[in-house]
């Protein structure tokens, strides 16, 4: 049986978690090693073990999770700091090359015209009144 990825990014406004784009990933294994440990079949070092679902998550993220109740596993998140980690690895690892061809535009698109990543790398060009970013992710099989 398959695992697939359950993939909400949520921005921080004024104190608050607010929902800003789901999408709909394609399975890739060693993406989801990186991310958490799931499906680790390669020996990739997990940027995070599976953390949980953060408390204060958006409610269309709560809603969604919620849905989806015991069928979902290995719940996480990933920082802001994580994201910056993750976005270069996975542009020159990621085995599938059409993932690594449109890594952001096909699998997260942009925040606001910069990869996720430019919100740590690029601190001066964050959208006014948003204070952070995170992917919330869960698997299901």
């Amino acid at each position: 049986m398959g695992c697939d990825i359950h993939f909400h990014a949520e921005i921080k406004v004024n104190g608050k978690w607010e929902h800003y784009a789901d999408w709909s990933l394609s399975r890739n294994y060693y993406l989801f090693a990186k991310m958490a440990g799931v499906r680790n079949y390669n020996g990739v070092k997990p940027i995070t073990s599976p953390k949980g679902l953060p408390e204060d998550m958006s409610e269309v993220t709560q809603l969604d999770a919620k849905h989806w109740k015991s069928d979902g596993h290995s719940h996480s998140f990933l920082t802001a700091k994580e994201i910056a980690e993750l976005e270069p690895w996975a542009e020159t690892n990621c085995i599938d090359p059409e993932f690594k061809w449109k890594f952001h535009s096909k699998y997260w698109g942009y925040l606001f015209g910069n990869s996720w990543a430019g919100f740590t790398t690029y601190p001066e060009d964050r959208p006014e009144g948003v204070e952070d970013v995170r992917f919330v992710f869960w698997f299901d099989n």
